[in-house]
Formats: structure tokens, C-alpha cells, sequence
């Protein structure tokens, strides 16, 4: 079965998370046979206000992926929706790649 565009655009994704993993996060799909819903962990930054904390959140991908943003739940602190929100709708672009969100 081919794989559809959503679907290789969120493998070459992860596989950078993998080979580059980014700094005060991780993402992973929930699972390996399902690409479109993965798990975030957020680590607040040292000195900062949110040294310490975690935030978790869930994304949800469409089959339009690239094309449109995923949706992401169950972020702790309303800075941190207010702050997604604004990028996700407002500033979302084709090139920003899960590492980015």
C-alpha cells in the first residue's frame, strides 16, 4: 500500500527528531502503525518561569498535512495555548516541520 503525502512528510519528521533530537522536547507518534496522532513533552527552559515544569500536549495530523496544521490539545498553561494558537493559526507555513511546533 503507498503511503500518501501526510504520511511521508510525518516519517521524514520524525526521523529528524530521531537523528536530531531538539532541546526541552520530545514528540513521538502514539503509535507505530498510526502517524497521525503523537505525544509532545514540553520541559520549561532553565531560568526562566517555567524552569521545572512540564507541559504535555497530543497532535493530531490530517490526511492534509502539510498543507494544514495539526490540532494540538491539552496544553497546562494558557501562555503556552495563547503562544501555539497564535502560531499554529495565525503563522502557520507549509515548511514548519513537527521539531518547529
Amino acid at each position: 500500500m503507498a503511503c500518501s503525502s501526510a504520511q511521508l512528510r510525518l516519517m521524514s519528521d520524525l526521523k529528524s527528531i530521531v537523528n536530531e533530537p531538539p532541546e526541552g522536547c520530545s514528540a513521538n507518534p502514539n503509535s507505530g502503525e498510526n502517524l497521525f496522532g503523537w505525544s509532545a513533552t514540553i520541559f520549561g527552559p532553565d531560568e526562566t518561569p517555567w524552569e521545572g515544569g512540564v507541559s504535555g500536549l497530543r497532535l493530531t495530523f490530517g490526511d492534509n498535512y502539510p498543507e494544514k496544521p495539526p490540532r494540538c490539545y491539552r496544553l497546562v498553561r494558557e501562555i503556552e495555548v495563547k503562544i501555539l494558537g497564535k502560531i499554529i493559526d495565525g503563522c502557520w507555513l507549509v515548511v514548519i516541520i513537527i521539531m518547529k511546533i
